[in-house]
Formats: structure tokens, sequence, C-alpha cells
């Protein structure tokens, strides 16, 4: 199944996390909040237009927009072993416990973002 990914791509860290998750999964797209793309699946959203500069947002086929700590284990049951595996095993954090470590990691961005590689 393939699912696809809205993000900030103006930052740094946001594309240093989706060069990881590309070259361990096949089925995933990324596209910026910014891309026509973007705009054509948040209209019907309005929440989630509002939520698109504070979390990524996942696209699964015939499945409601996930955000925060559920978006991020879904991206990680697409990708390569061992992350699917991994996404199960963070089943047992309750989702507003993940989406706490989400925002707090969030926050942290305009720092994480000069500790990662801008290079392709």
């Amino acid at each position: 199944m393939h699912i696809t990914v809205i993000y900030e791509q103006s930052c740094h860290f946001c594309n240093w996390c989706r060069r990881f998750v590309e070259r361990r999964s096949s089925n995933i797209t990324f596209i910026g909040y910014d891309s026509p793309e973007a705009q054509v699946l948040l209209r019907d959203y309005p929440k989630l237009y509002a939520l698109r500069t504070k979390s990524i947002i996942v696209y699964e086929p015939n499945r409601h927009p996930t955000t925060k700590f559920k978006a991020c284990r879904c991206i990680a049951r697409h990708m390569h072993r061992p992350w699917p595996t991994i996404s199960t095993a963070l089943g047992i954090i309750p989702t507003f416990l993940g989406d706490i470590g989400y925002d707090l990691i969030a926050r942290a961005r305009p720092f994480l973002s000069r500790l990662v590689r801008t290079d392709g």
C-alpha cells in the first residue's frame, strides 16, 4: 500500500528525516505543505490545514489522515525491516504521550536543523 506524507519542506531537519525514510522505503511519497497536491488533499480537512506547520500528515488510501505520533508509526510500518517491528512496539505508548514527545521534537526543529547535514 502506498502512503503520502505532507511535511514542511523548508525545515532542514524535516528534509533529513524525509531522506532517511526514502532510503528505507519505496512506497511513500513526500509532498510539501505548499504544493498544489497538498492543497488539494488538505482542502477536505480544515483542522489538518491549521496543523500543517506543526505536524506531518499521513494519508493512507481509504483511511482518515493521521498526524504526529500516529503518523510517525504509520511511516515506520511502511519502511523496510526492522521499522515495522519498531512501530508495533511503539504501540504500547499511549497516543497522547507519543504526541507530547512529537511536540517536544517539533519545537526543537530549529536546533536539530543545525545538527543535520543539509546536502543530498
